[in-house]
């Protein structure tokens, strides 16, 4: 078993804690997505009085399109700017409580485009409900669970490998969702 330990902590520094985060966090965030994507989109469905709602449907367009653009963008965005400052006042806490932190940062951070999404579609109510499940509930969780696997990842080189492993499998389905979804 390959047990690679780093020797400089807290690992290597604020940029590589980010790096480290964005690589973990894409393949997380893209799971999550895929496992709330049906019930999202059952959710909106129901309230919207709108039976075979599908990715036709503006409001749920838009949300996966934002939902693409955090995949893509977001998490690196987050990870290298709010998510260092964070990370900087969190890193001598306990783990779990890192992890509640950073969960609650990227909650915070989602009710943005959550919001927005409501606003901009004819059914607010509807499109606010599947955007909490299909936006911000992956955003917390990935938040937290990256943090609470970044000494692993960054501990193990077998751990590294397999994230990017993931994160290159992310990037795939991310791009086979954009062209299911708007082609």
């Amino acid at each position: 078993m390959s047990d690679d330990t780093q020797t400089s902590r807290p690992y290597g520094g604020n940029t590589r804690a980010a790096w480290l985060a964005t690589a973990t966090g894409i393949p997380i965030y893209v799971i999550l997505s895929a496992v709330v994507w049906g019930p999202g989109v059952a959710l909106y469905a129901a309230i919207a009085d709108e039976p075979g709602a599908t990715v036709d449907s503006a409001a749920l367009a838009v949300i996966a399109a934002v939902g693409i653009l955090i995949a893509v963008v977001g998490i690196a965005f987050v990870a290298h700017t709010v998510g260092r400052v964070v990370f900087a006042r969190t890193n001598d806490q306990e783990l779990g409580k890192a992890a509640v932190a950073f969960g609650a940062m990227a909650a915070v951070l989602a009710v943005v485009p959550v919001v927005l999404i409501a606003m901009g579609q004819d059914d607010p109510w509807a499109a606010a409900a599947a955007s909490v499940v299909i936006i911000l509930f992956p955003c917390a969780l990935t938040s937290a669970a990256t943090r609470a696997l970044l000494p692993s990842v960054d501990r193990f080189a077998a751990l590294r490998t397999a994230v990017i492993v993931l994160l290159v499998l992310a990037v795939i389905a991310v791009v086979v969702f954009t062209f299911y979804a708007f082609v």
